[in-house]
């Protein structure tokens, strides 16, 4: 695979179509209208904003503005500037994602599987170094975690298993060694583990970036300092708010923790039969093609009840807690394709109650907030002077219809300038026509019920499919597998010592998870 994408990013560096970007020092955008995405709701009509070596310099009436001869023009009559949009849970397959990013005018993502080469590729591209189908690419600024750390690794991804703190720590060593940003923890991992994780993070001076954790509870990881939870994990929103649900909220807010929802995952999760049956044309750059394939596939990704109406209504009261929020896609799950999915993430936030603006903030400020508190500066995200020319230039006004930051005249990243026709002509290199093999994107993950708990000879399990067929296993708190059974509705405990241990199961294509205690 790692061969395969390599020799994807030669032949596009051998390309021979013609340069269409525009690189000057000096680009003047004249006369348009800004939504700076500043905390109250601005606009200001009748602006020309000076770029000058990739940071913006001046943003003024026009009539009030000396463009400089030197510069490179454009007219921004009838049009709308916003700062470039963030994808904070990202996933980069491959170089071409870049490209799907930065026409869908994506200038910032958060890669969450990092491998070694994203850090050569997030060095080269963040420097302007990275040519592509005889174009800079000079966006967006990547990000990117450490492999994900998981206790049996990941189905796609393949990373190691992180079953015990000397595996947790060799594999944090390497991460630092190799320069990720970010350290990802994933839904199973023992309390030692995790608190290894904690402790290595506080050191390191990184941040944690990750699921919540089905072993460990929401509650604790709210509590922890892991920075982020990814896609609501943990969360249990539900009509009448129970008490429960409202001490997870509350334990948000009180803990200035960040959340990354990623609705998209959990819309597009109960509706894949109408998405399959009308797929969007942007399918054509689901690469490679197998990964498409695998989406169509009713068998390894059946439509399910996500619960998302709840998710939408989690978002709302949060946002309308001042909570700490940012714009993520999980681009390898179903019918979520880097860049475009951002679009619909969108739309989804203001189908949830989010005006546009307030929709666009989780795109724009709201990640740099983010990445300054991580340390690594508030560098764009707003349109003020003395930030990085991270810029969208849209046909339409996305404060009236959110589904108008689909409508881009162009793109500015890092200061350079791709036009509507650039984009295009790059996206028409990138199209999958791929058939290398692909591994199952996504395994489910569900709850068992077990009882009595504690139990201290027979332990009931319901939750497992009928007449499923996988393997049960029985973990301690050092993350050692105690013993292993085929799929039952009962196991036998007589023979373990008494404590704490962790129930995982998997059939192939969901993990079955609980917690028990043996007396």
């Amino acid at each position: 695979m790692k061969f395969f994408y390599s020799l994807l990013f030669i032949i596009a560096s051998i390309n021979l179509q013609a340069q269409c970007l525009i690189d000057s020092s000096i680009i003047a955008i004249k006369n348009i209208t800004v939504i700076p995405m500043t905390d109250t709701l601005t606009v200001l009509n009748n602006k020309t904003v000076i770029i000058q070596n990739k940071v913006i310099t001046q943003i003024s009436d026009t009539n009030l503005v000396s463009i400089p001869s030197t510069a490179y023009v454009i007219n921004g009559s009838g049009k709308y500037l916003i700062p470039g949009l963030c994808d904070m849970h990202a996933h980069l397959l491959q170089r071409n994602d870049a490209i799907l990013e930065l026409a869908n005018g994506v200038t910032t993502v958060c890669n969450m599987h990092g491998e070694p080469w994203h850090i050569t590729f997030r060095d080269s591209i963040n420097a302007g170094q990275v040519s592509m189908y005889s174009n800079k690419i000079s966006s967006p600024r990547i990000y990117t975690s450490g492999p994900i750390m998981n206790y049996m690794g990941h189905p796609f991804f393949n990373p190691p298993a992180i079953q015990n703190q000397t595996q947790a720590n060799a594999s944090l060593q390497s991460q630092d060694a190799i320069g990720y940003d970010f350290y990802k923890t994933y839904t199973y991992l023992t309390n030692g583990v995790f608190n290894a994780i904690q402790n290595h993070a506080v050191t390191s001076g990184k941040f944690i970036k990750g699921h919540g954790n089905d072993w460990i509870g929401a509650a604790n990881i709210i509590n922890s300092n892991q920075k982020c939870i990814e896609h609501f994990w943990g969360y249990l929103p539900n009509d009448t708010l129970d008490p429960i649900e409202q001490a997870l909220e509350d334990s948000t807010l009180s803990k200035g923790k960040w959340n990354c929802p990623t609705l998209i995952v959990r819309w597009n999760r109960e509706h894949l039969d109408s998405i399959r049956a009308n797929e969007p044309s942007y399918v054509q750059y689901a690469c490679p093609s197998s990964l498409l394939n695998n989406w169509r596939n009713t068998s390894s990704n059946p439509q399910e009840f996500s619960n998302v109406n709840e998710y939408k209504k989690l978002l709302k009261r949060l946002y309308q807690s001042n909570a700490k929020l940012m714009l993520g896609t999980d681009n390898i799950t179903p019918y979520s394709v880097a860049g475009f999915a951002v679009h619909r993430e969108l739309e989804i936030y203001v189908e949830a109650g989010l005006s546009p603006h307030q929709a666009l903030t989780l795109a724009t400020a709201k990640p740099y907030q983010f990445l300054q508190e991580c340390g690594f500066g508030n560098n764009a995200g707003t349109i003020t002077i003395g930030k990085r020319a991270d810029l969208v230039i849209l046909n339409q006004n996305p404060l009236l219809n959110i589904s108008n930051t689909q409508a881009i005249y162009g793109v500015i990243g890092n200061g350079s300038y791709y036009s509507t026709s650039c984009l295009q002509s790059l996206l028409s290199n990138v199209a999958c026509n791929s058939t290398v093999a692909i591994n199952e994107i996504h395994a489910d993950e569900e709850t068992l019920f077990v009882y009595p708990n504690p139990a201290q000879s027979k332990l009931n399990i319901k939750g497992l499919p009928e007449n499923g067929k996988g393997e049960i296993w029985v973990i301690n708190q050092l993350g050692q597998i105690i013993f292993k059974s085929t799929f039952t509705s009962q196991l036998s405990i007589e023979s373990i010592p008494t404590g704490f241990y962790y129930l995982l199961a998997y059939d192939g294509h969901t993990y079955y998870s609980q917690k028990f205690v043996k007396k």
